[in-house]
């Protein structure tokens, strides 16, 4: 995935930015597994100057992929939220 995503980025005009305005995993997801994709996808992210938005951040009528439970004001698991908000 990432050799696209540096290509792509090669063709744009330098002062355009990338955005990603949906990804995630669905809750159901084993734990590993779901903060092994979001970190692979945010590294990537990150290394490509990719701006993101991560899928039903917040709990609602997909809560399928919901980060935080909104009832209770918190995160689902707290690993995978800092992964998710993690920088360079």
């Amino acid at each position: 995935m990432i050799i696209p995503l540096k290509l792509h980025k090669n063709t744009l005009d330098p002062k355009a930015n990338v955005y990603c305005g949906e990804f995630g995993v669905i809750k159901s997801t084993d734990p590993d597994s779901r903060r092994n994709w979001h970190r692979d996808i945010v590294s990537i992210f990150n290394e490509l100057d990719i701006g993101r938005a991560v899928w039903d951040y917040k709990d609602g009528p997909y809560e399928h992929f919901a980060l935080v439970d909104i009832p209770n004001s918190k995160p689902y698991d707290e690993e995978t939220l800092r992964i998710c908000a993690s920088r360079k």
